[in-house]
């Protein structure tokens, strides 16, 4: 068995999924062409144009690759009473154009890149889907996880072993700005303690981002960081139990080297990793704050899981946001269902050129426990979430408490939302109240299925709306006949994101507020 030296999640940003939007000129047939009077016109009574382009953000800058949309073309629906119709589009140079889509909102349907459905609603006669990237546009990749690998690692802090999710214990973390890839190392045992070297072969590089193990080219400059994170306390639970967090305390960055991934040859990490000049601010985390907002998200939510982490921003913070996940400055998991706060001085190194930024990420998780309607006597998870993005600098300002509360007043076809129910449409309208506390400028709306044979849940999409819009009727396909679903809808306040022009496929604009409302189980016909 591999142990993994430190927590087994991900970043609470990549948990909550809230990394990447891309921007480009509103209106432009191309990127950075504009269009003449008679084109807008065009454009602005029938036709609407969509265009993918791809940014890549590396230390040399943002480099634009368009992407071709042929291959998986996207759909358009323009609402027509209790029901839709389709648009047929065309390719035509530069991206996909509908014709004869008239003036008011529809919806817009294509592909994120793990295949699940995405739609979203808008009036905008130029939409762009392309997404950021963190990495140079000719990178490679082997389609795996994991790589086998060589560590041969001096000048560690003194190890300590991880107790569970709330004592994290010491782990090793590595990243790659060049290619956009970061992971964790996991050995077959544990180190003993206070160990400050490890040489082994008996070890996996497990990689959480970008599209699998890199090829890195020494030509190329590729290179990667190797971080240590060691535990530090931050005071005492009100039982007594020691509350820790992780943070980096040490680091080495590799010089360029060469490695062609394939499932024999190891990825090989060796060097002496130095001290990294500590960072202090003053922690003041309102969990109970959070806490109190439970049973907003569903009547039956209890606190789970809350996550407070510091990330690095690889080549600084965009205009409008981040991009790219590169590991943790400091993590801290609360203990299991805590509901007190969090106060006192926290710390954390920074390995990274100063020209990088700093981006604070807390995510509160709560779940309920709910009667699978399926006449069995079966019980289900569900969960729900309250989550904040922000720079380092307005994270720090003051208490880190909610900045926007759960929609209310959930309801499907009319009837409330957080009660078991079977639906008589595949189509039903959708409705909520905004939240009472905050503005959201976007709702989005997951919809997940039960599969009975694994007891699980599977997501087929996502729907985005306008913070204007509090009522949807579903598109057709976005429920199949027979199932046992449940919907999220998160209100989402993200100033610097425009939902209706831009991809929605990942959400990189900072501050980036969320909060979630869960309906119970229902049925379809």
């Amino acid at each position: 068995m591999k142990w993994l030296l430190g927590t087994v999640w991900l970043g609470s940003a990549c948990v909550a999924g809230m990394i990447g939007c891309s921007r480009a000129p509103a209106g432009a047939s191309e990127p950075g062409e504009e269009l003449s009077t008679r084109e807008i016109h065009t454009l602005a009574t029938s036709t609407v144009r969509v265009t993918k382009t791809t940014r890549f953000h590396t230390a040399a800058g943002i480099t634009e690759q368009a992407e071709e949309l042929s291959t998986d073309p996207p759909e358009l629906l323009v609402p027509q009473g209790e029901t839709y119709s389709g648009r047929e589009g065309a390719a035509v140079p530069g991206g996909w154009e509908f014709q004869d889509v008239p003036a008011g909102q529809y919806f817009l349907r294509f592909h994120d890149g793990r295949g699940a459905r995405v739609q979203f609603l808008t009036d905008a006669r130029h939409v762009e889907l392309g997404p950021n990237r963190l990495g140079r546009p000719d990178a490679r990749y082997f389609v795996e996880d994991w790589a086998p690998a060589q560590v041969d690692l001096q000048g560690l802090a003194p190890w300590v072993a991880p107790e569970g999710l709330v004592h994290l214990g010491a782990h090793l973390q590595f990243n790659s700005p060049q290619v956009g890839a970061a992971g964790w190392l996991l050995f077959d045992e544990f180190l003993r303690a206070d160990e400050t070297s490890v040489v082994t072969d008996d070890v996996e590089a497990l990689i959480v981002t970008a599209d699998g193990v890199p090829h890195l080219e020494a030509a190329r400059g590729d290179r990667l960081y190797v971080n240590q994170l060691s535990p530090f306390r931050v005071g005492t639970a009100p039982d007594g139990t020691p509350l820790e967090y992780a943070a980096l305390d040490r680091s080495r960055e590799l010089p360029p080297f060469d490695h062609v991934p394939n499932y024999g040859t190891p990825l090989s990490i060796s060097g002496t990793l130095q001290p990294v000049l500590m960072r202090q601010f003053g922690l003041d985390w309102r969990l109970s704050e959070f806490a109190r907002m439970a049973r907003d998200i569903h009547p039956g939510m209890t606190p789970r899981q809350s996550i407070l982490e510091i990330h690095p921003a690889a080549h600084g913070l965009a205009p409008d946001g981040w991009v790219g996940y590169s590991g943790e400055l400091l993590s801290l998991y609360a203990p299991l269902g805590a509901t007190y706060d969090i106060q006192g001085p926290v710390k954390f190194g920074i390995p990274y050129p100063s020209s990088w930024g700093i981006v604070g990420a807390v995510t509160n998780i709560f779940h309920a426990r709910l009667p699978i309607p399926d006449g069995s006597s079966d019980l289900a998870f569900i969960t729900g979430s309250l989550t904040t993005l922000a720079s380092f600098d307005e994270f720090r300002a003051g208490p880190v408490r909610p900045k926007l509360s759960p929609p209310q007043s959930l309801t499907l076809d009319g009837a409330p939302a957080n009660e078991s129910r079977h639906l008589s449409t595949l189509s039903p309208v959708v409705a909520w109240a905004p939240p009472a506390l905050g503005t959201p400028n976007v709702y989005q709306l997951l919809i997940r299925r039960y599969i009975k044979r694994s007891r699980s849940w599977e997501t087929l999409g996502s729907i985005y709306v306008p913070g204007t819009t509090t009522a949807v009727r579903l598109p057709p396909g976005s429920l199949e006949p027979e199932g046992i679903y449940f919907m999220r809808i998160r209100a989402v306040d993200a100033p610097m994101f425009d939902v209706g022009r831009h991809s929605v496929e990942t959400l990189e604009a900072l501050p980036n507020h969320s909060a979630d409302a869960i309906t119970s189980l229902f049925t379809t016909p």
